[in-house]
């Protein structure tokens, strides 16, 4: 059986969302600084890729989220 953060019986992160945004932003934010990225867009499409990976039922998803991710990053910094 897979880990699903919003399932698991153990209060981890209460609220993962919340924690997320201020865990990475701010970090985000400081990588990203004079390339004229959106921190804020950069971590919605990681975070999207992220729940992507969790519903798969298998393995197979990972290639394909590695190469959008990859996508992504060269369509936003160049």
């Amino acid at each position: 059986m897979r880990w699903w953060p919003w399932r698991h019986p153990l209060p981890l992160k209460l609220d993962f969302g919340t924690a997320s945004l201020e865990e990475w932003l701010p970090r985000l934010g400081r990588v990203l600084e004079g390339t004229g990225a959106n921190a804020t867009v950069v971590l919605a499409v990681l975070r999207g890729l992220l729940l992507d990976i969790l519903a798969a039922e298998d393995d197979t998803h990972a290639e394909r989220v590695h190469t959008a991710w990859r996508a992504f990053l060269d369509a936003t910094l160049g």
